[in-house]
């Protein structure tokens, strides 16, 4: 059971590193005076996610539509 908290623990600190990377190299030009290495790549991931609705939770619908956009950046960086 400890392994397996473990991994949990460990699977949803990874993914909010990874959506919080992603969200300052999308921000960084505002944030930072400079844009980052990636900042085009996370414009392209902005624009290619449209915002829907698909719980009715605004905070969790965010959280899916960011994923999603994370997930677009990631994809984009990697080829």
């Amino acid at each position: 059971m400890r392994n397996l908290q473990f991994f949990g623990r460990t699977m949803v600190a990874t993914l909010a590193t990874g959506l919080v990377h992603y969200e300052i190299t999308a921000r960084s030009d505002r944030l930072l005076g400079i844009a980052l290495p990636g900042w085009w790549e996370a414009q392209r991931a902005d624009h290619a996610v449209a915002y829907r609705d698909l719980t009715g939770l605004r905070p969790l619908d965010r959280l899916l539509h960011e994923g999603a956009e994370a997930i677009v950046f990631y994809d984009d960086l990697l080829r």
